[in-house]
């Protein structure tokens, strides 16, 4: 009987062990699985004094092969990947913008000097001065509609952040119940492979998003975005979005007993901390780069144009409107009304009557 007893063991061991191996390769195109591992032990053994007789094997466990070391550099990768991503995206759009390829500001600003060299080779040609009023209304449109097109993306980059911080709170919920149904199965003393999985995975799409910190007690993964914790056992602690002064979204931390926290500065990471710094700091630049030159464009143009004569003997005259600052200059700059109702008062002169 115990020869019986040894070779039931084997063959059940054996067939755990074919089972297991059977769900690593069924599964190995499967991302959010882990490679199962079977554990061995020897079976209690027989007391027949005065010796200890081998019962065979039986299978103790089934764990996953899972490193946390290496858990916390994949996710801190998927966190740079996602941060790169969104860069890479909108940079190319914003290239798209200042297009210098076709149709953009550098064309329009040859043209727009091209047409003042022709006024002056021949200054009572009423011709060359409707040229350059027209050759001015396509640079002024030029710079409005870049300007316009880099509001227009700042604003998607907002809707963007709102849209993460929504996908990030179902992700949140989705583990804090993982947490609670690992805590529930483990506590009986059975590895809960699949739901581990299926939380590991979530953590790995959740810094893709945002930059995240993760550690795990007792079973139970406590998960933090910007410092702050958005998982804690069974609890998930939801981010919100909240407009500031200029009408764009904040992210904001609400925790026990009513504590809250703005997050927006802490998140430089993932998805979510490239469209901030995309919306905060660079389209912001690159907004700001395009109003000084058309405030600086137009203000000394109309401080040279001040001091010239018109066929018409007028001076004094702006060629622009005059901005009062840089602020929103891309898109207020236009051609003075009084030059574009009178090409007369175009000043191409030194002096009355020259």
């Amino acid at each position: 009987y115990g020869l019986i007893d040894i070779g039931i063991s084997a063959i059940r061991a054996s067939q755990m062990a074919l089972m297991v191996t059977g769900d690593n390769i069924a599964n190995a195109e499967n991302p959010k699985f882990c490679r199962r591992q079977i554990i061995f032990q020897e079976k209690p053994p027989l007391l027949s004094l005065p010796l200890l007789i081998g019962r065979g094997s039986e299978v103790t466990n089934v764990k996953r092969a899972y490193d946390s070391f290496l858990a916390r550099q994949w996710r801190q990768e998927l966190g740079i990947l996602g941060y790169y991503e969104v860069k890479e995206e909108t940079l190319g759009r914003l290239e798209t913008i200042f297009n210098e390829a076709e149709g953009g500001l550098s064309e329009s600003l040859n043209a727009f000097w091209n047409a003042w060299e022709e006024i002056s080779a021949d200054p009572t040609n009423m011709v060359n001065r409707y040229n350059l009023i027209n050759t001015t209304k396509t640079l002024t449109a030029t710079f409005q509609r870049m300007s316009n097109n880099l509001k227009e993306l700042r604003k998607e980059m907002d809707t963007e952040i709102k849209n993460i911080i929504e996908e990030i709170n179902t992700i949140i919920q989705q583990i804090a119940y993982l947490n609670e149904k690992i805590k529930a199965i483990e506590v009986k003393g059975v590895n809960a492979n699949n739901f581990r999985d299926e939380r590991d995975d979530l953590i790995r799409k959740l810094s893709e998003l945002a930059n995240v910190t993760a550690f795990e007690d007792e079973g139970m993964m406590t998960v933090l975005i910007g410092g702050v914790a958005v998982v804690q056992e069974k609890n998930a602690y939801s981010l919100t979005v909240e407009t500031d002064s200029e009408g764009f979204y904040h992210i904001v931390w609400y925790g026990e007993s009513g504590l809250r926290v703005d997050v927006t500065d802490r998140i430089d990471g993932g998805k979510l901390g490239g469209f901030l710094e995309m919306r905060d700091e660079i389209i912001p630049q690159y907004q700001n780069d395009l109003d000084r030159l058309a405030y600086n464009l137009v203000t000394e143009i109309n401080s040279q144009h001040q001091l010239g004569y018109g066929l018409d003997g007028s001076t004094g005259n702006d060629f622009f409107e005059p901005l009062t600052g840089t602020t929103d200059a891309a898109s207020l700059i236009q051609i003075s009304s009084i030059i574009e109702m009178t090409p007369e008062a175009i000043a191409a002169a030194s002096a009355a009557g020259e």
